[in-house]
């Protein structure tokens, strides 16, 4: 668990999470439906039964979206692909992949799965509606059936990063031949949906429908965002994979003793500014220690805890070999959380330390230099 993700359920290897706006947007669905769209509908029922109705049929909205998403996980994972997790949120869910597709063909089916899901569930609630002998299974499905075929519209809006967007990409990725053309293209006309999104939010608003504007505006600025991030990352990984981190790497790594205290640890990190230090002794290396470690220790017990307590060792360290790209050491990092990673040789000897400031400093110069 993260500081806003809890993890719920792991399937067929792939963890499952909610974030915490996930029960925000619960809350409301079931809420909405409970309260007054099955009242509107069906004034006859006791509102017990509009609020059992409306929970579970909130449940099985949600399962439904975790199956879109897992359609595109199990889909990935069938073409040789990882998947780091799948998380709902406020908007629906999205399946965590580990790297881009490697053909435009692949691209392709992982993001046609999704929506060709969504239309089956659609058609399947829409037939237990029908064959259902009890009125409020009825209702519900009919309502499930309905919600699952507009997820799979509106997922196939060609709107990059949503499944029509990365549609779009694989057909002009399989056209041109550049995966990276492809996605500016997808980006861009992402970016002009989510634009048009957030002026027809606005103009409802003006118009009175103010929760439905500002909620249409909400969901074509995430677009915006996400359409843009999504082509930095693109970018961003085009670039580190032509870098290696022996060309990135710090080779004076700053050091500390294993007996140094964290009193005398923390004057050295505010005089030198240093994030990281190895932990050595007898000229060899023994862990590392963090800033983030000492910020777990409390600052009363600093001048009796050794550096040597609170270290990782560095059987639990991540390396990477000097061969490797920067975006390997970049990936790694975030999936880590980590700011910095040791780089060591086959005989496990250390050569340097790579930094995530390092490479941010290596983009900034790149882009100074005009060799984006």
């Amino acid at each position: 668990m993260t500081e806003s993700r809890l993890r719920i359920a792991r399937l067929f290897g792939i963890p499952i999470s909610v974030d915490a706006s996930w029960f925000l947007i619960f809350a409301l669905v079931t809420f909405s439906l409970a309260s007054s769209y099955f009242p509107a509908r069906y004034p006859h029922w006791s509102p017990m039964a509009y609020w059992i109705v409306g929970l579970i049929t909130s449940l099985l909205f949600f399962l439904s979206v975790l199956l879109h998403e897992l359609a595109h996980s199990l889909m990935t994972q069938a073409l040789g692909q990882r998947v780091r997790g799948i998380t709902l949120f406020i908007f629906g869910g999205v399946a965590e992949l580990e790297g881009e597709p490697r053909r435009a063909i692949d691209e392709f089916l992982i993001a046609a799965v999704g929506p060709a899901t969504s239309v089956a569930l659609g058609v399947g609630f829409f037939l237990l509606g029908w064959l259902a002998p009890v009125a409020q299974v009825q209702v519900a499905s009919r309502y499930l059936g309905f919600v699952n075929i507009l997820l799979a519209l509106f997922n196939l809006i060609p709107g990059f990063p949503l499944d029509g967007g990365r549609i779009l990409r694989s057909l002009v990725w399989a056209v041109t031949g550049s995966f990276t053309r492809a996605s500016r293209i997808a980006s861009g006309v992402g970016e002009v949906i989510a634009w048009l999104f957030i002026l027809v939010g606005a103009l409802l608003a003006l118009r009175g429908l103010v929760f439905n504007g500002l909620w249409l505006a909400f969901i074509g600025w995430f677009l915006l965002n996400a359409a843009r991030a999504s082509y930095r990352q693109v970018v961003l990984e085009e670039v580190l994979k032509n870098v290696h981190v022996q060309d990135c790497m710090r080779t004076h790594v700053p050091l500390t003793s294993p007996e140094e205290t964290l009193a005398s640890l923390v004057k050295r990190i505010l005089r030198e500014g240093e994030r990281a230090y190895l932990v050595a002794a007898d000229g060899r290396v023994l862990g590392i220690v963090t800033l983030k470690d000492v910020r777990k220790v409390p600052p009363e017990v600093h001048p009796v805890t050794s550096v040597v307590q609170i270290m990782t060792p560095t059987a639990r360290l991540r390396t990477v070999p000097p061969s490797a790209t920067l975006w390997d050491a970049f990936r790694i990092m975030t999936e880590e959380d980590i700011h910095q990673i040791p780089v060591v040789d086959e005989l496990h000897r250390l050569l340097g330390l790579v930094r995530r400031n390092d490479i941010l400093r290596h983009m900034q110069m790149r882009s100074e230099l005009g060799h984006m």
